[in-house]
Order: structure tokens, then sequence, then C-alpha cells
């Protein structure tokens, strides 16, 4: 276990072990072997005649293995098997089941099941597993790097891959690069460790995942009310000093300390803007609420999707709102706020409707972060 301690924070956290190293070789295969099981669902729910409610049928069957990817780092985990293809002794395949059931309007819960039955996902993650391991890292040069005055470009040298990221991001990148390496021994170079960054959220088509708060209003709440970590953010989106995200392998050398759920909470004020699965955010609102009843230094801030008008009884919205530890909750009306593009600082986007809750037992001083939420709204 890992031990941070400063004047405003105290946390803990798992330093995740992984069965094999990483390598632009083994994660072109992940890339592959992804595609390989997506084309495997669509052609199954081809097979099945499923109608999709709204959207295509790929991009719901691309988002359902994804979240389902999501689901899988709800879990506490000391070791894990795979960077993407990770699972543990409790994983199961309902969450898929049940997506296929709400997505398709023509798929009954049997039929979901054969589906699901029939893709068999457990299966095909441990081959890939298997298959990753057997990968061996070569010295081959798989892209070119150049730059201008304001971004820097990777393209692979096949032209299959280009990518483009602001100077300021890559900066950021590398000044968390040498501060790991400050203290931690390894041979792994700044660009290589980047474009096998880029190709993993890129495998997981992942852009929207690069969103996050307008920079001006996370300073504000790390000014006025000590906000310095971000428990789902990404090395390329993070801003705050500390922050957690999903791919620890890659992530660890930017400094990352791993998924959220890995980090024992002891003191300080957390800021979470988690992805929207519903396992998820069910674990969110749990391992937050079991942190706040051990520790009495402690803030939550975190948002979460408003699907009242759906579903009353979603276990991590009535969760949040009995908790003793509510302090009060921030309604964003759709497509008021903005939510910044770090990849692409050119780009901004308004988010639907959706809810912030804190949970504390601290003085957070909730009226300070309505003020500043207030601010957010007139960008």
């Amino acid at each position: 276990m890992m031990e941070v301690k400063d004047e405003f924070y105290h946390f803990k956290y798992i330093d995740i072990k992984y069965t094999g190293d990483i390598s632009i070789d083994k994660e072109l295969y992940r890339e592959n072997a992804l595609f390989e099981m997506r084309q495997k669902f669509y052609d199954i729910l081809n097979r099945f005649n499923a109608k999709p409610k709204k959207e295509t049928l790929k991009i719901n069957a691309d988002k359902i293995l994804v979240r389902f990817i999501f689901s899988n780092y709800a879990g506490v985990f000391k070791k894990a098997k795979d960077g993407i293809f990770n699972y543990t002794k409790k994983t199961n395949t309902n969450s898929i089941t049940d997506d296929i059931t709400y997505v398709f309007a023509n798929i009954s819960r049997k039929e979901a099941i054969e589906i699901t039955n029939e893709l068999n996902i457990l299966k095909l993650f441990k081959k890939a597993i298997s298959d990753i391991k057997k990968v061996k890292t070569t010295k081959t040069q798989y892209y070119k790097k150049h730059n201008d005055y304001n971004t820097v470009y990777f393209n692979s040298l096949d032209d299959t891959h280009k990518f483009k990221m602001p100077m300021k991001i890559y900066d950021k990148l590398k000044n968390r690069y040498n501060e790991y390496k400050t203290n931690n021994k390894h041979n792994y170079k700044l660009d290589e460790l980047i474009y096998i960054l880029l190709l993993r959220y890129n495998t997981l088509d992942s852009g929207g995942h690069q969103w996050g708060m307008p920079l001006v209003i996370k300073d504000r709440f790390r000014n006025t009310l000590h906000f310095n970590f971000e428990c789902f953010a990404s090395a390329l989106n993070h801003y705050y000093k500390y922050y957690c995200s999903m791919f620890y392998d890659i992530e660890k050398y930017f400094m990352s300390v791993g998924p959220f759920q890995n980090i024992s909470y002891i003191s300080g004020n957390y800021m979470a803007n988690p992805p929207y699965e519903v396992s998820l955010l069910d674990n969110i609102v749990a391992t937050f609420t079991k942190a706040l009843k051990n520790n009495n230094n402690l803030a939550f801030m975190y948002g979460l999707p408003d699907w009242s008008n759906y579903d009353e009884t979603l276990k991590f919205l009535v969760n949040s709102e009995k908790s003793e530890y509510y302090r009060g909750k921030v309604i964003l009306e759709p497509y008021v706020y903005q939510w910044h593009d770090f990849m692409n600082y050119e780009k901004s986007h308004r988010i639907p409707q959706s809810l912030l809750y804190v949970l504390s037992t601290n003085d957070v001083k909730f009226d300070v972060i309505k003020n500043i939420m207030t601010k957010w709204k007139e960008l």
C-alpha cells in the first residue's frame, strides 16, 4: 500500500501489479482483439435482427462492450490481468444482457440471454489475455512525431493511426513523466508511452472521456476550497495534482494513482465526474459513503446523470439523497454548462441535464460551491 500525506490530503492507494509489460506491439494486438470481439457481437445481433431504439446497430454494440469494460473497473483488485480485458472472479455478464434488452426494442430478455451466452465475452477476454502475453516486444518504429507551435502530432508509419494533442497537454505529460521517473526507475521512453496511451484510449473510442470541467472553474474549486484530487480523469485530461484513471499500467508513469476504488480516502476534498455506467455509479456512492463513516475530514463532490424521470429508485440517486452526509446538490440545467475538450482547445460542449452532489464530514461550504457553479453557468 502506497501512502500520500500533505497539508490538505491523506490517502493510500494500491500499487496494482499487472501480469505483463506494455509495448506498442501488445497495444496494437489489444486493439485488434477488441475489434474482433466487436465484429462477433455485430454478427450475432444481426442474426437476431436486433433493432436499436436510436443510433445505429454498430454504435450501440460498441457502447455496450465499452460499458462492460468500464464496469470491470468497479471492483477492487491488487493484481490485474490486463490493461483492457480485466475481470475478477465476481465478474458476470448480466450488464450486457440488461443493455441488450434496453437498447434493442425487439429483443426479449430470453433472446438477450442467448446473445450474451453466444458472445461469451469472458472466454474472449481470457483468450485475448493469453495471446497478448505471447506477443513479443520488438524495436520496430511504428510512428513518427512532429509538431508546430501549438500542436504535437503522432502518426503511424502506415497512416492507420493519426493523433494530435495541444502542446500544453504534451508538456504536462512530459512534466509528470519526469516527476514519476525522479523516484521510479524504468526504461520506457516518453514519446513511446504517450503513443501507447493514445492507442489505448483510441481503442475504446473514448474521445468524450477527455472532456472536463473548464479550467477556470477547477481553479476556483482549488483556490477557494482546496479541491486538488480528481477521482475520474486520465493522464491526458487531468488538471489537479492528484488523479485517478482507468489505465494504471500506462498512466502510473504520468503520476496516476490508479482507479478510484483502489484509494483509501482518509482526509481531503475529492472531485469525481465519472462515466455513466450504473454498476460503477452504485459503487462510487457506496465507496464514498464507507470512507465518510470512517473519517471525519472528508468531502466528496461528484456528478451523476439525472435519470430520475426514468427511474426514481436508482440506487446511486437514492443513496445520495438519503445519506447522513448529504450537504446538498446542484441541478445542471440541460445544455447550459460548458464542458471543455482537453484534446482540442478550440472545442467545447454543452452537457445534458445532470446533478452535482456533495457528501462530507467536514465544513466544505456548500454555499461557495453553489456560487462557483453559478460562475460556470455564465461561461
